[in-house]
């Protein structure tokens, strides 16, 4: 029993080294999704683009944060200091709440089998924003259009 649970101290240390690395300021690295939480615009297998260290994080941004030891990408509803309140697009319930200490980074592109598609842009930070605001209705849209 000792073992496992130095085991998963190490497992842990390696996991918490390998995120510290990760959100080193400005860098961009690529993550691969799986899962369905975030469907229309991101589906099972997408490639993300990722800004580590981002500080333009707003509503609407998608964000890839760690939760124990786990990476979750949602979007961001809510902001009050430096907690965020994200959901998944496709779930209908929100999120505990995220501390910006455990944010690996803002996505930035999202490469589906067909093309590589940035986010960054004023169009989609509209559209991202108008989301995020409704949550439900979209919610409701995406379970319809699957």
């Amino acid at each position: 029993m000792n073992k496992e649970k130095n085991n998963l101290t190490l497992q842990d240390s390696i996991t918490n080294t390998v995120f510290e690395i990760w959100q080193q300021a400005d860098k961009e690295t690529q993550l691969q999704i799986s899962g369905n939480s975030m469907n229309p615009m991101i589906k099972n297998g997408d490639w993300l683009v990722l800004k580590h260290n981002s500080n333009d994080i707003k509503i609407g941004s998608i964000i890839a944060y760690r939760r124990e030891q786990k990476i979750i990408v949602h979007r961001v509803i809510k902001i009050d200091h430096n907690s965020l309140f994200t959901k998944g697009d496709f779930n209908f319930h929100v999120d505990p709440v995220v501390d910006v200490k455990n944010i690996i980074g803002k996505v930035i592109a999202v490469k589906n089998r067909k093309r590589l598609f940035r986010i960054d842009t004023i169009y989609w930070n509209i559209v991202a924003y108008i989301i995020a605001s409704f949550p439900l209705i979209f919610t409701r849209i995406s379970r319809f259009l699957s």
